[in-house]
């Protein structure tokens, strides 16, 4: 059982994934009252928690400022209160000096401009109600050095400080994108046309998945030619928390509408997948991986992802009809 203390120490308990016990318990240890019954009911209810709510956003400083920020006002209050009963020892049962502390915000190697723009894009993302971060979190992820940010189902978010350390890095990336896609990467794509008659078998093959990856308009949403840092940033943070939506919030595995909104999202997917629409959207989501030994093909999720990132910027001519239909029904406001 999990739960939650009151403001005279009484505890409140629920089951784990009970979302309506959660909020009756919640609402009970802010004294507030309530007769919500259904998943509909609990939903709507459930924003006065945190989701659904304005935020005055508030540029930092400073990384710690940031810190702060975040910390108040973005993280999920129920992760944050779990955190600090264990970093105080209530719940590790432990006095505080011996309590491996758990930090769910850390911005080291993040500068505060970068800091800032990802603050004020996941505000935004409350305010319209979806799910809020349970930790963010900087890492040097050398192993996956192209990942920008990363947010799994725990709506955890972690941010690459290879790439996206600073506005200088970032450029960086979004200059070797135009080189792919503009520059040199059609230089190329010239000279082996010339001399495909004399390629292998295998180089053929690479070739054309070459010539293939060169019909897309972008590597990813927020990568175009003009774009700036701001316009990256801001799609990586919806690029990100559209990984969440099945899962978490609105529709997510408690609600009534998740079976029908998951169904929606891989339908989407496919129909963008089987049509020119892939081209306009980007290679990221569109495009199978094929390394000459291996072949990936296109993972679904990122496909969807990638489309919500391209609603958000109200891309709708880049987007399927079914596509733009189903975020109009289930996800208006953006």
């Amino acid at each position: 059982m999990n739960e939650y203390k009151g403001g005279q120490g009484e505890i409140h308990t629920f089951r784990p994934g009970d979302l309506a016990g959660e909020y009756e318990a919640w609402a009970k240890s802010k004294g507030i009252k309530t007769h919500y019954g259904t998943s509909e009911g609990v939903m709507k209810a459930w924003d006065t928690r945190g989701r659904g709510r304005k935020i005055e956003y508030k540029p930092a400083k400073t990384r710690e400022e940031a810190e702060k920020f975040a910390l108040d006002n973005l993280i999920d209050p129920k992760e944050r209160e779990r955190v600090e009963k264990w970093n105080s020892g209530e719940t590790a049962h432990l006095p505080p000096e011996r309590v491996q502390q758990i930090k769910i915000i850390s911005y080291k190697g993040i500068d505060p401009k970068v800091a800032n723009e990802i603050n004020k894009n996941i505000a935004k993302n409350i305010e319209l109600g979806l799910p809020q971060p349970s930790s963010i979190i900087a890492t040097q992820m050398r192993k996956t050095p192209n990942v920008l940010m990363s947010m799994g189902t725990d709506v955890s978010l972690r941010i690459n400080t290879l790439s996206m350390g600073n506005m200088e890095k970032i450029k960086k990336g979004i200059q070797e994108g135009k080189e792919l896609y503009h520059g040199k990467g059609q230089e190329m794509m010239k000279e082996l046309e010339q001399n495909v008659n004399s390629m292998t078998p295998a180089q053929k093959k690479k070739f054309d998945s070459l010539k293939d990856a060169m019909k897309y308009s972008r590597d990813l949403v927020g990568h175009e030619i003009d774009t700036t840092p701001e316009r990256m940033i801001e799609a990586t943070i919806n690029h990100e928390i559209a990984h969440t939506l099945a899962y978490r919030g609105k529709y997510g595995y408690d609600t009534p509408q998740h079976e029908e909104f998951l169904e929606g999202q891989k339908r989407i997917a496919e129909v963008t997948l089987n049509s020119d629409y892939r081209y306009k959207l980007s290679s990221y989501g569109c495009k199978a991986k094929d390394t000459g030994l291996f072949h990936y093909p296109v993972d679904k999720e990122e496909t969807f992802a990638e489309l919500y990132s391209a609603y958000r910027f109200h891309e709708d001519d880049n987007l399927h009809p079914e596509a733009l239909a189903f975020f109009k029904k289930y996800l208006p406001e953006r």
